[in-house]
């Protein structure tokens, strides 16, 4: 298994007893840790705080997650086009046991440009 938190260097690292630290509205992507350093699930959010607190008390909690992050790293990321991405980057990278490996390519927004040449 491979050992990411060694590699995620502009990952900030908490512990699910410190979630109440973080600001309300920080955008991120986040990755749960077990004691051995294996990488439970890896996810993205618009609103950090309250979304790993669903995670642990919310309708959408995990018993069985729960039971096993023992450390939670995140990176802030504005961007959500960068958020999918790197999202979808870790997923395909760290094999998490809790996520799916499915991309979907739709989610993302692209933008044309066009270069008119004049005379």
């Amino acid at each position: 298994m491979v050992r990411p938190e060694k590699n995620l260097n502009n990952f900030k690292q908490i512990y699910p007893f410190e979630i109440h630290m973080i600001h309300k509205d920080v955008k991120a992507v986040y990755i749960f840790f077990n004691k051995e350093g294996d990488c439970l699930y890896v996810g993205r959010s618009k609103r950090l705080k309250g979304r790993l607190y669903e995670h642990f008390r919310g309708e959408h909690r995990i018993d069985y997650l729960e039971d096993q992050v023992y450390k939670i790293q995140y990176m802030i990321e504005e961007n959500e086009n960068a958020r999918l991405y790197l999202e979808d980057l870790l997923i395909h990278r760290l094999f998490p046991k809790y996520n799916e490996r499915v991309f979907n390519i739709d989610k993302i927004k692209f933008i044309e440009m066009v270069r008119e040449e004049t005379l």
